[in-house]
């Protein structure tokens, strides 16, 4: 037979169809969204800046008045706006995600073996901070795995100078090892990834929590108020406190990491939070706690070290008191504002020989472990090492173990 003029265009347009829909299928879905709204612009009335006549035309009041001459909106001016926001697309998003990006940085995991012990050190003039392996049985350390910070990484940083100490790294402390998928199903630690959270204090820029590998990378994370010297993880929130109180920076392994503080541009500082002494009623966002933290399970829904917690708290020396804040209770999350603090007179097992304090009852404990479940404190004087043996909440007092010498120095921290 012979196609009539009517059934060639109904194949012709069939034709075309397919092959335009060949052709949305490949387009990138961004593309294809922004003509599907188009499409979609053109089959409903169009009038945001006025009001709908009876005819479909859109009448637009200027100066806001109800009674001024009207309009109506045509294609010119449509197409105008069309063509603004692309180019405010075109100029603005690039240039900003391209900054985000340049500025992010990759801060890998920790490559750790078995139960270890480290120890974050600077020196008394701040000529250097490093990263030790630590032998909590010979109080010694392992030189052959040291993190030698370079104190002139960020030197270069924006208007920074290398003359002097601007914009140097002064020192580092309140370091805690955040360790992700540590109650996985399956136990037996699999799963497990370990990423170092420090607080770094630089010259003439302040204080930041950072993220640090053991290739020397620094990621910055999140700012902090005066120096900061105690610190532990509760699952993804970062516990600090130092010179100026206590604050928790939430979901920290969840927030980017830049190449330097700049990322950080328009972000306040941490949120003091305030503090009350367990039975008194005032509360205070600068209470002083020790000088580090760790994480005490004290009891457990089940066994193993990825057993749930039932009642949590966070442990810190200071001189010859023990200062508790309860996290979680009976298996609940602790929320309640202002934080408790529970105090317990810290003592020697045996007081005769081992001596828990120095005089006046005074010792700064620098450094803290929980080292296959067992707590470790050591003082920044080189007394000893010793180990928390029990707590007594009725009778509020705590036992300490005297477990040996270690080295002696004066800006430290433990994880």
């Amino acid at each position: 037979g012979v196609l009539s003029k009517d059934g060639l265009a109904q194949v012709f347009f069939s034709s075309f169809v397919d092959n335009a829909a060949m052709e949305l299928l490949k387009m990138p879905p961004r593309l294809l969204c922004f003509l599907m709204m188009g499409c979609l612009a053109r089959t409903e009335p169009q009038c945001s800046d006025g009001v709908l006549s009876k005819d479909g035309t859109c009448e637009i009041h200027e100066l806001g008045s109800p009674n001024a001459a009207t309009k109506p909106m045509d294609d010119e001016s449509t197409a105008m706006r069309v063509e603004l926001l692309q180019r405010d697309l075109r100029l603005s998003s690039p240039q900003k995600l391209e900054n985000a990006k340049s500025q992010a940085v990759k801060v890998k995991p920790w490559k750790c073996s078995g139960s270890t012990a480290y120890q974050s050190t600077t020196a008394n003039d701040n000529s250097w901070t490093k990263i030790k392996l630590l032998n909590l049985a010979t109080g010694g350390y392992d030189v052959t795995k040291e993190l030698n910070l370079d104190l002139d990484k960020f030197s270069n940083v924006g208007d920074c100078q290398k003359a002097g100490n601007k914009c140097r790294i002064r020192s580092m402390n309140a370091c805690a090892m955040h360790v992700e998928g540590l109650w996985k199903p399956g136990g037996g630690g699999s799963g497990k990834e370990y990423t170092l959270y420090c607080a770094l204090q630089i010259y003439d820029r302040g204080c930041f929590l950072v993220a640090l590998d053991q290739e020397g990378t620094i990621g910055f994370v999140h700012k902090l108020e005066g120096f900061r010297y105690a610190a532990a993880f509760v699952e993804n929130d970062y516990y600090v406190s130092g010179e100026k109180g206590f604050s928790i920076v939430k979901n920290a392994p969840l927030l980017p990491k830049y190449e330097s503080w700049e990322g950080l541009s328009g972000t306040n500082e941490a949120q003091l939070l305030p503090l009350k002494i367990q039975g008194k009623t005032n509360a205070s966002k600068y209470f002083g706690l020790g000088a580090d933290f760790v994480v005490w399970n004290k009891d457990t829904l089940g066994k193993g070290a990825d057993a749930a917690p039932v009642n949590q708290f966070l442990l810190t020396l200071r001189d010859h008191e023990l200062y508790l804040i309860q996290l979680i209770k009976d298996g609940e999350l602790v929320t309640e504002s202002p934080r408790e603090v529970i105090v317990l007179a810290a003592q020697s097992v045996n007081p005769t020989v081992d001596k828990f304090t120095g005089p006046g009852k005074k010792r700064c404990w620098g450094a803290g472990w929980n080292f296959n479940g067992a707590i470790y404190f050591s003082s920044d004087d080189g007394s000893g090492l010793w180990n928390f043996d029990s707590a007594d909440f009725e009778k509020k007092t705590s036992r300490w173990v005297h477990k040996g010498e270690i080295n002696k120095i004066d800006w430290n921290d433990g994880f």
